[in-house]
């Protein structure tokens, strides 16, 4: 494709540093986070970028999301309630900004934790966070626990969670249509 690159960074290199070195070099005015541990459905970034329009917000992502856990197939709610809402803090593989943000704000040189520490930085600049709907988009927790960034055991993450299903198919509950736009953006 004529419009993607990619670059390969030695791996001393930390992860908010190679942010930081994506984010210089992109070439559009909207930055998205996304994680190749998670599942984003189709409307994801349309739902995303309808949020621009509609609220006075630099940065979009998800204060309530859903988690699904592969080993006992339970589809949760993690933080539910916090949608269509300012809020102090979003998960990091939801983060959806306007590049401006970059100016003021960027990654810290860490591998773990960045994305909070971003947040956070965010928050004290006085930029304004916003909490999408929860759908479109599932934190995948796999059986193994070393597969995780984020190590906290799924029997703790899941009493802070409200179970939704147990289901073999998390993503047909998850996804909103691509037309099922809340404020009619990219409606013909």
């Amino acid at each position: 494709y004529a419009d993607i690159r990619i670059y390969q960074r030695d791996e001393h290199i930390s992860l908010g540093e190679c942010l930081n070195f994506a984010i210089e070099r992109a070439n559009y005015d909207y930055i998205a986070n996304m994680s190749d541990d998670d599942y984003y459905a189709f409307p994801y970034l349309q739902n995303a970028m309808a949020a621009f329009t509609y609220t006075d917000a630099d940065v979009i992502g998800k204060g309530s999301l859903y988690v699904y856990f592969e080993a006992s197939k339970i589809l949760a709610a993690l933080l539910p309630g916090r949608e269509h809402c300012y809020v102090q803090a979003a998960a990091g593989a939801t983060l959806v900004y306007r590049k401006e943000v970059f100016a003021r704000v960027r990654y810290p040189d860490v591998n773990l934790g960045e994305d909070t520490l971003f947040i956070r930085k965010c928050v004290e600049e006085g930029i304004k966070i916003y909490s999408n709907d929860r759908f479109n988009f599932v934190y995948l927790r796999r059986p193994n626990p070393d597969d995780h960034a984020w190590k906290v055991r799924d029997d703790w993450l899941l009493e802070s969670c409200e179970v939704v299903s147990q289901t073999d198919d998390y993503i047909t509950l998850i996804t909103l249509p691509g037309d099922t736009d809340l404020r009619g953006f990219g409606k013909e």
